[in-house]
């Protein structure tokens, strides 16, 4: 059974894209019933203090990072909704990443060789188009096989029905595409 983990590139608790991931994996969890265990979880729990390379060689590696290291171990690939910020991705998610490289260096950051399939929505016109080739190439670098399917979610008041529930359309994208191929990378 391939084990997944789903999770927003921010911490707000009602992002766009913390449904969009909580949404992405309820589809994940029933695509093939069975055949993947799904894990949601929300990056304000790992939330650490802020990383820079003298902290990271000088003191302890706070307990966040731990637990958050050994979830990304523990899982065969990932799915991150993220939107932008600023032309990149939020700055919780980089701490994170820059902890997981500064105390285990760049070949063990828990997503070496694995897949991370990558989607957002944004409450701006421009969706989170300008902040994935960011979050695509630092997932490169850190040795991740970036599943590069674009999906078409537009802002996030046209990705989500007025019952919270995902459109038809974004519904359709993510079970023809962003799963199916993050399910295949995974084997």
């Amino acid at each position: 059974m391939s084990k997944l983990l789903f999770f927003a590139g921010s911490s707000r608790k009602e992002s766009v894209n913390s449904k969009l991931a909580q949404s992405a994996a309820e589809l994940g969890q029933s695509f093939e019933p069975g055949r993947i265990s799904v894990t949601l979880v929300d990056l304000a729990d790992f939330d650490a203090p802020n990383v820079d390379g003298a902290s990271a060689t000088t003191s302890e590696v706070p307990e966040q990072v731990i637990k958050f290291r050994e979830l990304l171990r523990a899982h065969d690939g990932f799915f991150i909704g993220s939107d932008e910020y600023t032309g990149a991705y939020s700055s919780i998610l980089r701490n994170l990443i820059g902890w997981l490289v500064l105390t285990s260096g760049p070949d063990d950051t828990a997503f070496k060789s694995k897949p991370v399939a990558i989607c957002g929505a944004s409450s701006r016109g421009v969706g989170s188009v300008r902040g994935h080739p960011a979050l695509q190439q630092l997932f490169v670098t850190l040795g991740a096989n970036v599943i590069s399917q674009h999906i078409r979610l537009g802002t996030g008041a046209s990705a989500f029905q007025q019952d919270g529930k995902l459109t038809e359309s974004v519904k359709r994208q993510l079970l023809d595409n962003a799963i199916p191929k993050l399910l295949s990378a995974v084997g």
